[in-house]
């Protein structure tokens, strides 16, 4: 199978194996660091398989880091937001 790579910024589909999205907050599994999804890549295996994401987090202070999705969660005090806490309970 072919192996592909997306950006958040590009937009992608449903087919891409994103757990998050630009703007979502979140919260650090590592550190308890609060932040904002500013960027993001997937590399993934075109219908279906393995993949890895990693992402780009912007603090309140300006400083960024970057986390796999396995390092990240949704930080849950965001109502009214899609894509981020309400999904990430819909997938369990």
């Amino acid at each position: 199978m072919a192996e592909a790579v997306a950006y958040l910024s590009d937009n992608p589909g449903p087919q891409v194996p994103f757990r998050f999205r630009l703007g979502d907050r979140v919260v650090s599994t590592l550190n308890g660091d609060v932040g904002v999804i500013v960027w993001g890549r997937c590399r993934y295996t075109v219908g279906g398989g393995d993949y890895a994401d990693i992402y780009e987090v912007q603090r309140p202070d300006g400083l960024h880091f970057l986390a796999k999705q396995s390092e990240i969660k949704p930080q849950l005090d965001q109502p009214g937001r899609q894509g981020g806490a309400e999904e990430w309970r819909s997938r369990g």
